[in-house]
């Protein structure tokens, strides 16, 4: 596990405009990360009025594995009486990028 650290220079943020900004932006990276399927254990901040910063703490190196069934045509569709494949087949594996 790792860290990542996220520093953004801003020009003079008002000081009552910091707490939204660190929510907002805390909780995108948030989502960004759980979409991704990247686990990390938290995440820390820091803010002055001309930099906020984000550490995500305990960051996975890869994402987690997602297994995906697909289903294609039915065997008497997708194979002929020779056992070709037919367009149905052909076009699900295209379709698959196989």
């Amino acid at each position: 596990m790792s860290e990542f650290l996220l520093e953004i220079g801003t020009e003079e943020i008002p000081a009552g405009f910091i707490p939204p900004a660190v929510n907002s932006f805390t909780e995108l990276f948030g989502k960004l990360l759980d979409t991704s399927r990247i686990s990390y254990d938290g995440i820390e901040w820091y803010a002055t009025p001309r930099r906020l910063i984000f550490r995500a703490l305990n960051l996975a190196p890869i994402q987690a594995s997602m297994d995906v069934e697909k289903i294609g045509p039915a065997r008497s569709a997708a194979f002929d009486e020779n056992g070709n494949p037919t367009k149905a087949a052909v076009g699900f594996a295209k379709s698959q990028g196989v």
